[in-house]
């Protein structure tokens, strides 16, 4: 037989990881459940990018927080101990958070001012407001934190948090894994929490009401008393856990796990339009000048005109996008899962590129909730109907594995057997599937 031809050979690593990244969507998409607290070390770029003016600032799962100026040319880095998430430039200072569990505050050039130690990773986007910095734990606890690094507060929300925080004179608002969106006063209290069917999205302010999805494929309009006062089906989850979404003129503009985009009018609760990408979206939109830009992952930059909907152009980078574009001064800003951070004009054209120090991508865990039932049928310990507390249970896939047809189900919970008393189920067990 005759031996493969070079290029055959060459683009194997390629295939590997195109089906690698199918599995992992395939996966993501069952799951209905979010993937911010899956992402491990790797060369990825899953968060939210800033720009102020003179440079653009990202942080990468390599652990490094990086700052281009507006040519592509790294002016410094800095390194934390894990995936770095979202971050927010405010009055000269950069505020994010790492899965090494601690919260960061840098100058502009780079140096350390303070960091505190929140004892769990923080996967969501801080929020300044007034004289504070909030943000949120995997443990699920909110710190309140003061601009000198001392810490004013904190909340305990019974699972993690992981999306941007907002805030406005009397509260900071955020979802939370427990189903729940919370509400709480900027002195430590409680103000309220409203219960969804499944966990809700990033909050969105807008004239004083809030607005989230969900991952029962729901757009939800709450008001600032935790008041459910509206909701529209919108097919699939909203992509994406940070920052907000865009709402110009009464239309919000988002993707979903569809990968379509949708315009919705707020006032009159109508989907205006929607657009087909024809995969997932995680990333939010950027609206300027009366057009939308979005990524996908399925490789393409879109744009596209906010009152139709109809496609003006599209530019594929070669690299899913997950996170959020940031527009400045003629060129769109952001990351791709294959760990090069770009710059697109609003004509498309790629005007360079950057690459994080890893090249691979991050390796993933996707993580669901699932019945408690099927749990104890792997557990072969037999379903106790009606007499357990399943809401914390998690299923984890590793995609490394997930690609040629295995996962490793790990499980920690506490629930009751048939006559009420305690036990406790843990373990880790591996299933072949074909």
């Amino acid at each position: 037989m005759d031996e493969p031809h070079a290029d055959y050979k060459m683009n194997i690593p390629l295939l590997e990881s195109e089906l690698l990244l199918e599995s992992i969507k395939n996966q993501v998409s069952e799951s209905k459940y979010p993937q911010m607290y899956g992402i491990g070390k790797g060369g990825s770029i899953v968060t939210h990018p800033e720009v102020d003016e003179d440079s653009v600032y990202f942080g990468a799962a390599d652990g490094f927080l990086y700052c281009l100026d507006f040519n592509g040319k790294e002016k410094w880095r800095f390194q934390s101990g894990d995936v770095v998430s979202s971050l927010i430039v405010k009055d000269e200072k950069v505020y994010f958070g790492s899965f090494d569990s601690n919260s960061y505050c840098l100058d502009k050039l780079g140096s350390l001012i303070w960091k505190i130690n929140c004892k769990s990773p923080l996967g969501g986007m801080p929020a300044v407001y007034g004289n504070s910095v909030y943000i949120g734990t995997k443990d699920g606890l909110v710190y309140s934190i003061d601009l000198d690094g001392k810490v004013n507060w904190t909340f305990q929300a019974p699972e993690s948090v992981a999306s941007n925080i907002e805030a406005d004179d009397k509260a900071v608002y955020f979802n939370c894994y427990n189903n729940c969106l919370y509400s709480v006063l900027h002195d430590g209290r409680l103000n309220w929490k409203t219960h969804l069917n499944s966990i809700p999205s990033a909050p969105t302010i807008y004239k004083e009401i809030i607005y989230c999805g969900d991952f029962d494929n729901n757009f939800h309009a709450i008001s600032l008393k935790g008041e459910v006062l509206w909701t529209v089906n919108i097919e699939a989850p909203l992509g994406g856990q940070s920052p907000r979404f865009p709402i110009i003129d009464d239309v919000a503009y988002f993707g979903n796990w569809n990968g379509d985009v949708f315009a919705l009018d707020i006032e009159k609760r109508k989907v205006l339009w929607k657009f087909k990408t024809g995969d997932m979206i995680f990333s939010k939109p950027a609206v300027v000048n009366g057009i939308v830009y979005i990524g996908s992952t399925n490789g393409n930059f879109y744009s596209l005109d906010a009152k139709t909907g109809s496609l003006l152009w599209k530019t594929n980078v070669g690299s899913p996008i997950i996170n959020t574009v940031v527009y400045k001064e003629g060129n769109f800003f952001f990351g791709t899962w294959y760990g090069k951070f770009l710059c697109v004009s609003d004509k498309g054209e790629i005007k360079w590129s950057f690459q994080t120090s890893i090249k691979e991508p991050s390796s993933v865990y996707v993580e669901k909730k699932f019945e408690l039932k099927r749990l104890l049928q792997e557990a072969e310990i037999g379903p106790a109907p009606n007499k357990v507390n399943y809401s914390s249970i998690t299923q984890k896939t590793e995609n490394a594995e997930g690609a040629y047809g295995s996962f490793s189900l790990s499980y920690t919970e506490k629930s009751r057997d048939y006559s009420g008393r305690d036990i406790n189920l843990s373990g880790d067990r591996r299933k072949k599937y074909r």
